[in-house]
């Protein structure tokens, strides 16, 4: 019996050191997915039209080549949270599926939205991802995150759900700049009263 127990222990314990691991390779995966995504968008802001859109094309052959690796980690461990691969691999899961289109999004945020409830991943990364899909959707968003460009090629903070509160929803949310100051930092135009737009 004893020996048993033994067996069951040291086995116990082989499993848990392969997961560790697992998710320490997984770990400098994202994290290295991670530097990549944000280092190819921090460039843009210094090169001129045309080089902005070749950038975007070497941007959109990476962000596929991340979404392809971060669904295949997602469905094999589900959505990693802080205590198993670290915040910044967790934030990396977040930002290849908030660039994935919205069929990706609305698959995986309820994933990322109990990692959340569960202090596991960052609730404004819920909060974001979920004002992005409604925005795809069409639908007024709930914390005023996402903007859009309008016919006027101006920037306009998308119409949300609830103006008169939606500032305490971003608190909530953990969100630190206002709607107000999230359009200031944007360059974008805040109308509470705006009108869903047509066709956009």
């Amino acid at each position: 019996m004893k020996k048993m127990s033994l067996i069951c222990l040291l086995l116990c314990l082989t499993l848990s050191t392969f997961a560790q691991a697992t998710f320490q390779e997984i770990q400098k995966e994202l994290e290295a997915m991670f530097d990549q995504d944000q280092g190819l968008r921090r460039s843009l802001g210094r090169l001129s039209r045309e080089e902005r859109l070749k950038k975007f094309e070497e941007i959109n052959y990476y962000d596929s080549l991340h979404q392809i690796r971060a669904k295949a980690i997602i469905r094999e461990h589900g959505w990693l949270g802080r205590s198993q691969v670290g915040q910044k691999a967790n934030t990396a899961l977040f930002l290849i599926i908030q660039h994935a289109d919205m069929k990706a999004q609305k698959t995986y945020w309820p994933l990322l939205y109990t990692s959340a409830e569960k202090g596991e991943s960052q609730l404004y990364h819920s909060a974001l991802m979920e004002d992005r899909i409604l925005m795809h959707e069409g639908k007024k968003q709930k914390y005023g995150s996402q903007a859009f460009r309008g016919k006027d090629d101006k920037m306009y903070i998308w119409p949300i759900e609830d103006p008169d509160r939606v500032n305490e929803l971003r608190s909530k949310m953990g969100i630190l700049l206002t709607v107000e100051e999230n359009a200031a930092r944007l360059r974008a135009i805040y109308d509470p009263e705006l009108a869903l737009p047509e066709n956009e």
